[in-house]
């Protein structure tokens, strides 16, 4: 039986905000609101589990006598509710002085492995906070979102799901880079999604590359390339499937790159590569009506018209 305070969020004679400043006003109503995210009436079970979810984020230390409650909700049959658990503990992690979130870890991140996007995305999207909050599972964690290009594929997961939940990958990967042990493993995974059809993805691949490929930490710094030789003998090399070709550029352009330790002949293939895959993809839409019509759907209304995953408050920014 709802009390009467909770009921309100039924009829909207409360809103979740004033209910939260009356939960910040007198904690003693914080047990009242845990047991409201059982409630049958999706009112009061999604208010609560939204006032919760805000409280963590402002008054962790209130919430983290109650981490077995949020970490029993992620297995609840009601998504909102797991997703909004996921947050919450992400969230107690910077207050985690016992270690609770360690022991659950791998639970945690087994829903890396989930059929749906969301799911996987708030995994994910949470992951920044986690590592600064426990630097000592840095590596860890950097391991479990380097294999989201491995995701399985379901009805609920395509391809362009994997595509975002790689976009939110690299965005956490981006907040503790500098602390990665493994730093070349994560630039690979990253420069794969340079040419991704999704321009967020390819353009958040490229921003990451530019703040720590090209100007990476100190310990990681290599060295510039500043002899001024008139000559400079070319290192001779046996390579297979290579061309020796003769390009005309810029002078200033070519000693700026030096300066900077750029390798010419990589960078140069790695453009073109770049400009032919997506010459390659604009000449395959023109050829093919039933590919345009494909790609329609992803702009196109859903037909079920539910409150998107944002408008649910339930993926982390």
């Amino acid at each position: 039986m709802e009390s009467e305070l909770l009921f309100g969020l039924t009829n909207r004679s409360i809103t979740k905000q004033e209910l939260l400043q009356k939960v910040k006003r007198d904690f003693s109503l914080l047990p009242e609101v845990l047991n409201g995210t059982c409630s049958s009436k999706a009112a009061i079970r999604y208010g609560c589990g939204k006032v919760l979810m805000d409280l963590s984020d402002e008054q962790p230390e209130r919430l983290y006598p109650y981490m077995s409650r949020f970490t029993d909700l992620l297995d609840s049959r009601y998504r909102i509710l797991k997703w909004n658990a996921m947050t919450i503990i992400a969230n107690l992690a910077k207050v985690d002085k016992d270690g609770k979130f360690d022991a659950i870890f791998d639970r945690y991140y087994s829903f890396l492995n989930d059929e749906y996007m969301v799911t996987v995305g708030n995994v994910v999207g949470n992951s920044g906070k986690i590592a600064l909050a426990k630097p000592y599972l840095i590596d860890k964690i950097a391991d479990r979102l380097l294999e989201v290009d491995d995701i399985s594929l379901t009805p609920h997961m395509t391809e362009e799901c994997k595509r975002v939940i790689a976009e939110k990958a690299i965005e956490a990967l981006d907040l503790f880079f500098d602390k990665i042990t493994q730093k070349k493993r994560v630039i690979s995974f990253v420069q794969k999604h340079t040419n991704s059809p999704r321009r967020t993805l390819r353009e958040t691949a490229e921003n990451f590359l530019k703040k720590w490929a090209m100007n990476p930490p100190a310990d990681q710094t290599p060295k510039p390339i500043t002899q001024k030789h008139p000559r400079i003998r070319p290192v001779q090399t046996q390579l297979s499937n290579k061309h020796n070709l003769v390009l005309y550029v810029d002078k200033d352009l070519v000693e700026k790159s030096r300066d900077l330790g750029f390798n010419l002949s990589k960078t140069f293939e790695n453009h073109l590569k770049h400009v032919i895959t997506q010459f390659s993809a604009v000449n395959s839409l023109e050829k093919s009506d039933s590919t345009v019509k494909e790609c329609d759907w992803w702009a196109g209304p859903d037909s079920n018209r539910r409150p998107s995953a944002r408008q649910a408050d339930v993926l982390p920014s």
